[in-house]
């Protein structure tokens, strides 16, 4: 699934694209979950991609409806 976040500090729009089974997930993110805590933020940014501190100052995106379905 493709998503796009804007920074609030700058203003730019960057774009994702969040794995949506474990045939999407890189080598990387396979080894990234395996040292994930917990914290769904984090989860997103692993499967997406995204800075983890971009996901948490930027706006226009909906991570309960849009994004926390994909990680179950």
């Amino acid at each position: 699934m493709n998503f796009e976040l804007i920074d609030k500090k700058t203003g730019e729009v960057h774009s994702f694209k969040m794995a949506k089974s474990w045939v999407d997930v890189t080598a990387k993110q396979f080894f990234e979950l395996r040292e994930w805590d917990g914290d769904e933020l984090k989860l997103i940014s692993i499967l997406s991609g995204c800075p983890y501190n971009l996901l948490a100052t930027s706006s226009n995106i909906d991570l309960d409806t849009k994004l926390l379905p994909l990680t179950s």
